[in-house]
């Protein structure tokens, strides 16, 4: 049997690449459309489940209008009973194709008791303190028993202030969302603002140390790499909520491991100070 080897080495090499298309990850393979809808009066904020800058949002709000975009809210003009619809889409670029998901809630307007404040409002101010960390500082007209955050890069948080790290440079809208209990009609009564980050600095590339910090998401131990760096550097750990959880030093060495045993799931700033060079790095506790 004669055997073409020419003709064979391209259906091999298209077999690989055809094999690392399908094992590449797809938008579509974690697409999720559910939401969580907060009433309050006549208003209603969404909140999804899932957010990702590689989805598209479309929502229906039950009364004729619609909009767009994650973590949205809409006021009604009367009572009733409304059935809010998402739809979140994505493109698939190894299929060429397009992927939805749906979801839908029926949510009950009463209208009774008193309405919400309509004086009040929600404002923050924020400073980008280098190498990719913005501070958040929510302020409302009446005292937030709630507050929740939209970082314009597909991430959320919650509480006031707080911290963000921005992966890339860019520009970003920025919504802080501020909320209050009413006695009255028994729930809760939002307001939001949004403000763009002109020029949120990212990851500067100018930041050598660390090189390398690991494993991500961390359990027990976290270790970080600083690059054979021969500088003490100055370690400082923060939750979300700008509390500071772990202060230490590294005499170095080029690996310093940091004990995360006693510390709760969640995200984390990792700021490295040495006499040259501070970076933050954000690090996902598991």
């Amino acid at each position: 049997m004669i055997v073409n080897m020419r003709s064979f080495r391209t259906l091999l090499l298209s077999t690989i690449l055809l094999s690392k298309a399908s094992a590449a990850q797809s938008p579509c393979d974690s697409l999720n459309a559910d939401f969580s809808a907060w009433v309050g009066g006549l208003s209603v904020n969404l909140q999804n489940t899932v957010i990702s800058n590689q989805w598209s949002y479309f929502w229906t709000f039950g009364d004729g209008t619609n909009g767009y975009g994650p973590n949205t809210g809409h006021v009604y003009s009367s009572p009733g009973s409304y059935q809010i619809c998402l739809t979140v889409w994505a493109w698939d670029a190894f299929t060429q194709d397009t992927c939805f998901a749906d979801h839908c809630e029926l949510v009950l307007l009463t209208g009774g008791g008193q309405a919400c404040d309509s004086t009040f409002v929600s404002d923050f101010t924020w400073e980008d303190q280098g190498g990719g960390v913005v501070l958040f500082n929510g302020t409302s007209s009446l005292p937030a028993t709630w507050s929740w955050w939209s970082f314009g890069d597909g991430n959320t948080g919650f509480g006031d202030p707080t911290q963000h790290f921005y992966q890339q440079p860019g520009t970003y809208t920025a919504c802080y969302t501020a909320g209050y209990w009413n006695a009255q009609t028994q729930d809760t009564c939002f307001a939001t603002s949004c403000e763009t980050l002109a020029s949120a600095t990212g990851v500067a590339g100018s930041f050598l140390a660390p090189t390398h910090i690991y494993p991500q998401p961390a359990t027990d131990h976290l270790n970080i790499e600083l690059g054979g760096s021969a500088e003490v550097a100055d370690l400082q750990l923060y939750d979300l909520t700008g509390r500071m959880v772990r202060h230490e030093r590294s005499t170095a060495v080029e690996r310093h491991v940091m004990d995360l045993t006693d510390l709760t799931t969640g995200q984390y700033l990792l700021q490295v100070r040495t006499p040259s060079v501070t970076r933050t790095l954000r690090v996902i506790k598991r």
